[in-house]
Order: structure tokens, then C-alpha cells, then sequence
């Protein structure tokens, strides 16, 4: 999975997924987010299993694959990161790469 995109636009829409999720959920799968890219589109999901969150914004695909990550971690990074292009890249089937375009800094998130 590869693409790129906004930083501001993904992080209002991880914004919300992560008000959606509870911090004490007792499924550690529950805290986290579901990201699917397929044919330039970011699909996003989120639930509590009481309350569920699904939306998509459009992306840069390279390559079309999905993950789960730590909401609470990747909002963490989204708000660190300077506003601009954002390029996201999972390797190892385990990492994701998270590399803001105009600097040169990167993150790395585990993935299930």
C-alpha cells in the first residue's frame, strides 16, 4: 500500500474516527483504524461496535492494499507533522511510513 495526500484533510477525518473509538475498549483491535486505498480513494473506518465511522478522501495511489493502525498513534503524527503533502507507505506488511514531502523527517506506525 503507497499513496499520498493532504495532511490537513486526513487529519480532520482521523480526527473524528478517533473521537468514535473508545480509549478503553477492551478489544485492542477497537483502537484502532481501518485504511483501505483502492483506485485513489483513502477509505477510512472506525467503530466501538455501538457506533461506526466510514468515510473516504480522495488520494495519490501508487499502490492499493490495507492496515489497521493505533488511531492514538497516527493522530499523534498527523498533528506533529507540517502542513502539506503527506506520502504513507506500508512495508514488511507490518510497517507503515509516514514521510511529510518538504522535510526530511519520517514516522514509523506498526500494523496489523
Amino acid at each position: 500500500m503507497k499513496f499520498s495526500c493532504e495532511k490537513d484533510i486526513l487529519l480532520r477525518e482521523i480526527s473524528i474516527a478517533h473521537e468514535i473509538i473508545s480509549s478503553r475498549n477492551s478489544l485492542s483491535i477497537l483502537s484502532n483504524v481501518y485504511l483501505e486505498v483502492k483506485e485513489n480513494n483513502l477509505f477510512i473506518k472506525a467503530t466501538d461496535l455501538k457506533v461506526s465511522f466510514e468515510t473516504n478522501i480522495n488520494v495519490e495511489a501508487v499502490l492499493p492494499g490495507s492496515i489497521t493502525v493505533f488511531c492514538d498513534k497516527l493522530l499523534g503524527v498527523l498533528r506533529s507533522l507540517p502542513p502539506g503533502k503527506v506520502e504513507f507507505e506500508l512495508k514488511e506488511n507490518t510497517l507503515l511510513y509516514i514521510k511529510p514531502l518538504l522535510k526530511k523527517i519520517d514516522f514509523q506506525l506498526k500494523s496489523i
